[in-house]
C-alpha cells in the first residue's frame, strides 16, 4: 500500500516537473516580456480614456494567463499572450510626444488615431516603427508642414487625416514616399495654392477632402483634376463662395 502511494507520488513529481519548467520557460521568455510591457500599454490607455482593439492569436488556454483591457464596447476582454494590439483610439487623452514612443511598440497596430493631443513631429518620428499602420488620425493637433517628412516615414499608411491643422502645404511633397496613401483629409486648414500640386504624384491617391480650405483658389483646384482625374475632390462647395469666377466642374 505505501509502495503504490510512493508510486503514485512519484508519477505526479515526473509529470508535474516538465510542466512547471515548462511554464517557467514561457515566463521567463522574450513572449511573455513583451505581453507584460503590452498589459501595461493597455493600463495606461485606459487610465487616459482610451480604447484599444486586439486581434486573437495564438491557443485559448493561453488566454487566462493574460491581462483584461475594455473593447469598443467597454466590456471587459480577456488578451493573451500572443493577441495582437491592431487599434488604438486616444482622443483628446492628454498624449504628448513621449507617449508615442512607446506607442510605436505596438508592431502590429493598423489603426491609430491621436486626434485633439498635443503632438508633433517630434513624437510622430516614432511611428515610422510601425510597418503595418494603415490608419493615421491627426486631426486638431499641432503637427505643422515642418513635420511632414516624419509622416513620409510611415509608408505602409492608407488614410491621413490631418484635418484643423496649421499647413500652408509647403511641407507636402515630403509625404511623397507615401505610395499606399488613398485618402487624405485637410478638413479646414489654410491649404495654400501649390498644395495640391505636391499630392499628384501620390500614385494611389483615390479621395482628397478639401472642405473649408478657403484659401484654394478655383485655379488650383482645377489643375490638380486635370493632373488627377482619378483622385475624388470632396468639400469644393464649401469653398466656392471665395473664388470670383464660377467653381470648377466635377468636384463636390
Amino acid at each position: 500500500m505505501r509502495n503504490n502511494s510512493l508510486l503514485r507520488w512519484l508519477v505526479l513529481i515526473l509529470v508535474l516537473i516538465p510542466a512547471v519548467a515548462a511554464v517557467a520557460a514561457v515566463l521567463a521568455s522574450p513572449t511573455w516580456q513583451e505581453h507584460r510591457r503590452k498589459c501595461a500599454l493597455i493600463g495606461q490607455i485606459h487610465q487616459r480614456g482610451g480604447l484599444v482593439r486586439v486581434e486573437r492569436a495564438g491557443p485559448d488556454w493561453m488566454r487566462p494567463l493574460g491581462a483584461y483591457y475594455r473593447d469598443g464596447d467597454h466590456r471587459a476582454t480577456p488578451i493573451g499572450v500572443y493577441d495582437r494590439i491592431v487599434e488604438i483610439r486616444l482622443i483628446d487623452a492628454k498624449v504628448t510626444d513621449d507617449f508615442l514612443a512607446e506607442l510605436a511598440d505596438c508592431k502590429d497596430l493598423r489603426v491609430l488615431n491621436l486626434s485633439q493631443n498635443p503632438v508633433t513631429g517630434a513624437g510622430l518620428k516614432h511611428l515610422a516603427r510601425l510597418k503595418h499602420l494603415e490608419d493615421l488620425d491627426l486631426a486638431y493637433t499641432e503637427v505643422s508642414d515642418d513635420d511632414m517628412g516624419a509622416l513620409g516615414e510611415i509608408v505602409s499608411l492608407r488614410r491621413l487625416d490631418l484635418s484643423h491643422n496649421r499647413l500652408s502645404g509647403r511641407g507636402l511633397h515630403r509625404l511623397e514616399p507615401l505610395e499606399n496613401l488613398e485618402t487624405v483629409c485637410f478638413v479646414a486648414t489654410p491649404l495654400r495654392d501649390g498644395a495640391l500640386e505636391r499630392l499628384t504624384t501620390l500614385p494611389r491617391l483615390t479621395t482628397c477632402n478639401v472642405f473649408g480650405c478657403r484659401h484654394l483658389s478655383q485655379k488650383s483646384i482645377e489643375a490638380f483634376q486635370k493632373a488627377r482625374p482619378d483622385c475624388r475632390l470632396f468639400g469644393v462647395q464649401s469653398i466656392r463662395p471665395f473664388w470670383e469666377g464660377d467653381g470648377a466642374t466635377g468636384a463636390e
